[in-house]
């Protein structure tokens, strides 16, 4: 087709895609203001489940208050309409927040590796995946994303570290020796140890 036609069809597309977003919830923030009474305000949200802001507010207040159960009740059904909410102080941290302070470890697992697909950019939650690949010693998970740390950010020690880790354990061995030489480069604190390895 003409090139004209391909630009009708991908405004097409990216209208419905702009419509249909978060299409699920309630977005209007003139619903309520800030002197509302607190009691007023859960009246509102029990009316408006799905009120994207009274539901992260709700779930703010039960966080202060270590109810990280209501905090998960509050914020899945929200994650289940809206699973694309990748912000840094968006719905998706706070739940994987309040799965690991109730220690659910597989329930954080399902919900970093669901931001880092949407958020490739998520250094944290790279991060955090890797701490609990560890714990666990399943190194493919450490192993990939560990890789993905690397690939936001190069110079990260305990990244190249748990790359080095991850490799060893598949018997990767041309990786274990990217990985000890890019550590070499890093100034390692006992340099005789690092060339040892």
């Amino acid at each position: 087709g003409s090139i004209h036609l391909l630009d009708q069809e991908f405004a097409e597309y990216a209208r419905r895609l702009a419509l249909d977003f978060g299409s699920g919830l309630e977005w209007q923030v003139d619903l309520y203001d800030e002197s509302m009474a607190a009691e007023e305000r859960e009246r509102l949200r029990s009316e408006h489940a799905f009120h994207y802001w009274l539901t992260l507010e709700a779930a703010d207040a039960a966080a202060k208050q270590q109810d990280w159960v209501k905090v998960c009740q509050l914020l899945e059904p929200l994650n289940r309409l809206h699973p694309v909410d990748a912000t840094q102080n968006g719905m998706i941290r706070r739940l994987a927040n309040a799965y690991q302070e109730l220690n659910d470890e597989a329930a954080e697992t399902d919900i970093l590796k669901a931001l880092v697909a949407s958020d490739g950019s998520a250094a944290d939650a790279c991060r955090r995946l890797v701490e609990l690949g560890q714990k666990k010693q399943a190194w493919a998970q450490v192993h990939q994303y560990a890789k993905q740390m690397l690939a936001i950010n190069p110079l990260s020690r305990s990244a190249q570290q748990a790359f080095v880790e991850a490799s060893l354990a598949r018997n990767e061995f041309h990786d274990v020796f990217d990985g000890r030489i890019a550590l070499l480069e890093m100034d390692p604190a006992d340099p005789a140890a690092a060339h040892f390895e």
